[in-house]
């Protein structure tokens, strides 16, 4: 079963050991998102709310619709296609995220101008994947447009819809279909790093020097 159900559903459904749930871009429950009023718990967000979006072509955009979705993972095939994982603070750069940001495997972020998926960014130190969680309770939010918001001080994308709208629910809850090849999707704010681009080697290398350096100012404090 892929991507966005009913809440009164769970991921694990009645079909059975073994289910996976594939790609869904999304935040951890209490994931804090900036808006023109301050941070929000992205579960309190609703159709109609506005965030704050830093490189759209207005300050703030009004949330289009909201989605949730619970997953077993204890049930999961494969758990890293679906265990979030976790960007310690500080991780990126100073201050961001300013606290551990939660995020799904596929979920971008936005760095030096391009998407890279957290699940390309693990180093089993700072960005750590939560294998070990028994399940997880992701949200979703849409705009009219894919952008990016402030979720926990980084800049992280919002629902992108890869042309699977006719699977959308009702009463802002989303329901979001297989997700294809996302190397250069229709509509994306920016373009996505995959495994293999040159750049995202000097990410990931930006990424360790800041660990050495958060190393050594823990050892000399």
């Amino acid at each position: 079963m892929t991507g966005w159900i009913n809440d009164q559903q769970n991921a694990a459904g009645d079909e059975g050991p073994g289910i996976q749930v594939d790609g869904p871009v999304c935040f951890v429950e209490g994931t804090l998102i900036l808006t023109p009023d301050g941070e929000v718990p992205v579960e309190r967000l609703c159709a109609g709310d506005r965030v704050v979006t830093p490189r759209g072509t207005a300050p703030f955009a009004p949330v289009e619709s909201v989605g949730s979705l619970h997953i077993d993972l204890l049930r999961q095939r494969d758990r890293t296609r679906a265990a979030p994982i976790v960007l310690r603070a500080g991780a990126l750069a100073e201050g961001i995220p300013f606290r551990d940001l939660h995020l799904s495997p596929d979920h971008g972020l936005l760095i030096g101008g391009a998407l890279v998926a957290a699940r390309l960014l693990v180093n089993g130190i700072t960005v750590v994947q939560q294998t070990w969680l028994r399940d997880v309770t992701y949200h979703q939010i849409e705009l009219a447009r894919h952008d990016v918001v402030v979720s926990d001080g980084a800049l992280t994308e919002t629902c992108l819809d890869d042309g699977n709208r006719h699977l959308f629910g009702h009463s802002g809850v989303t329901a979001i279909g297989p997700i294809p090849e996302r190397g250069r999707p229709v509509g994306a704010c920016a373009p996505f790093m995959e495994e293999g681009d040159p750049v995202l080697l000097g990410v990931r290398r930006g990424i360790w020097a800041r660990l050495r350096y958060l190393q050594d100012r823990r050892n000399r404090a």
